[in-house]
């Protein structure tokens, strides 16, 4: 959900929060991302495990990703520093797991966002100024709707059509494998003539 995460990284934490980029793993940013040639899984576990603060952003297609909630879980046992963030389409109702037992507040929440604020000032014990943080927080809440407007309906599939789907699916893998029996053995007479 970049439409949503890219500006929250760039607006909220970068500009209000003055982190600097090296400061800051989110795995979809060209300078806070996975760099070339690193292995996806190890880098993200080694990143997590030097976390002083996670930050999570709770969308729809979030909740449809077992790698997004076991990440985490991970990080909720490894920092015990998580700001969980709940988008306005989700209520507290669809969240389970670790998620479950959080109060979760939502993403365009001013007091959750100054709350966030100081959480990542004291984290990285920095200060910054008040009109800094309170102009990036003020073009944030004016822009999060459209963000959020922004963000892709994840697809959701029935049980119904997953079934249908996997009967055709093993259905064209049984033709494909009769079609390739039958070529083997054209190829074949071919060489014999």
């Amino acid at each position: 959900d970049k439409e949503l995460a890219n500006p929250f990284v760039n607006e909220v934490l970068k500009l209000g929060c003055m982190v600097p980029p090296h400061e800051i793993f989110y795995s979809s940013g060209p300078d806070t991302g996975i760099p070339s040639g690193e292995t996806l899984n190890s880098y993200i576990r080694e990143r997590v495990a030097e976390a002083g603060l996670v930050i999570a952003i709770i969308t729809p297609t979030f909740l449809d990703r077992p790698f997004c909630i076991a990440e985490l879980g991970a990080a909720w046992s490894r920092t015990g520093n998580l700001i969980p963030l709940l988008v306005p389409k989700l209520s507290h109702t669809e969240l389970d797991g670790v998620l479950g037992g959080m109060l979760v507040k939502h993403i365009n929440d001013p007091d959750v966002l100054a709350e966030l604020h100081d959480r990542v000032t004291a984290t990285l014990g920095t200060a910054v100024p008040t009109k800094t943080w309170q102009g990036s927080l003020g073009r944030w809440i004016a822009k999060v709707d459209d963000y959020l407007k922004a963000i892709p309906k994840p697809v959701r599939v029935s049980a119904t059509d997953l079934a249908k789907a996997t009967r055709v699916a093993i259905t064209l893998k049984e033709s494909l494998r009769q079609a390739t029996e039958r070529i083997a053995e054209l190829e074949e007479q071919n060489e014999k003539l």
